[in-house]
């Protein structure tokens, strides 16, 4: 009389944990990839917002003054005046995710300030900017800021 033998051996527990593994490992990877391709989307459209708003509020005479932008590597300040000045209450500051670095920045004269011109709300300071993530700096977005004051994302 033969008897059947019940359960699982090692070997098939040690394989099915394996493959477990693997599956878990790649979803992670796909995740974290989409998180990573989300952030950067989501803080190039806070950084072109801030700048639109500025150009805005320039042609539309926001109180008689002009406005620009100041871009550094961590953050961008939408300010009030031709000027930038740090201590400023008035200034609009957006600090960018930890994830993402603002690099590359080419403006026309150098510097770091794009100002509208009011009636036009063209600007001197055209020129691009990348936003880049920290962990792979190859996957980036390029913002163009034209000389009419116009902002596209490459």
């Amino acid at each position: 009389m033969l008897l059947k033998k019940r359960g699982y051996t090692a070997i098939e527990i040690v394989l099915v944990i394996g493959i477990m593994g693997i599956l878990v490992t790649m979803v992670g990877l796909s995740f974290s990839a989409f998180r990573n391709s989300n952030i950067l989307a989501v803080e190039t459209e806070k950084v072109v917002s801030l700048i639109a708003q500025a150009r805005n509020d320039t042609l539309s005479s926001k109180n008689d003054t002009v406005y620009g932008v100041r871009v550094e590597s961590g953050r961008v300040v939408l300010f009030e005046s031709d000027t930038f000045s740090e201590v400023d209450p008035d200034n609009i500051e957006i600090s960018l995710d930890t994830s993402v670095a603002l690099t590359d920045i080419v403006l026309n004269g150098g510097g770091s300030d794009i100002v509208f011109k009011r009636l036009s709300g063209k600007t001197n300071e055209h020129g691009t900017m990348s936003l880049v993530l920290t962990s792979d700096p190859t996957t980036k977005k390029t913002i163009t800021i034209y000389a009419t004051g116009l902002v596209d994302i490459n």
